[in-house]
């Protein structure tokens, strides 16, 4: 069994993109060849992009925890205006 890294509502990352993501929930992967569960490290997420919401399935060796203090992580109200 494999040690499952975050919980449902955590804010993650894939690794090398900025693009931040809600965990959903785990999936199991299935081999289509052997017919039995192969993996439970399948973390499914939802993100928004221009207001559409998208899902998608990722390993979850490949996500990380988005940073507290993260530009993308935080609303964009506390984003200084220049002139």
């Amino acid at each position: 069994m494999t040690i499952r890294r975050f919980k449902p509502g955590e804010r993650v990352r894939r690794r090398g993109s900025n693009q931040v993501m809600i965990v959903q929930k785990y999936c199991l992967k299935r081999s289509f060849l052997q017919g039995s569960y192969v993996s439970d490290h399948e973390v499914e997420c939802v993100w928004y992009d221009r207001g559409v919401r998208k899902t998608g399935i990722f390993d979850q060796r490949t996500l990380t925890r988005a940073e507290r203090f993260d530009h993308t992580y935080l609303p964009l109200t506390n984003v200084a205006h220049y002139r």
